[in-house]
């Protein structure tokens, strides 16, 4: 089993581009490793996202929103449950 997580940015907004830069390595680098206290990523991809009423151009200039896709471990089929550990 994984966990899907989308993120959507916003080109144009200021310092938009620096989390939209994290995150983007963040999945590039967490893609790359293996170890036990590391979640696994298996599949990452960055989208143009469609505006109703509006077509995406060609040019990446001209998309105005993106969507990060980051498909990873689920962490409940992994190791068991800690909530019992929240009742204590």
């Amino acid at each position: 089993m994984v966990a899907v997580k989308t993120i959507n940015f916003q080109d144009r907004i200021i310092g938009g581009d620096k989390g939209q830069n994290a995150a983007i390595m963040e999945a590039a680098i967490s893609s790359s490793m293996s170890h036990p206290n590391v979640v696994a990523t298996y599949y990452h991809e960055i989208k143009p996202m469609r505006v109703e009423g509006m077509k995406v151009a060609d040019s990446a200039d001209m998309v105005m929103d993106w969507k990060l896709y980051i498909v990873q471990a689920r962490m409940d089929c992994i190791i068991p449950s800690l909530w019992w550990l929240m009742d204590a």
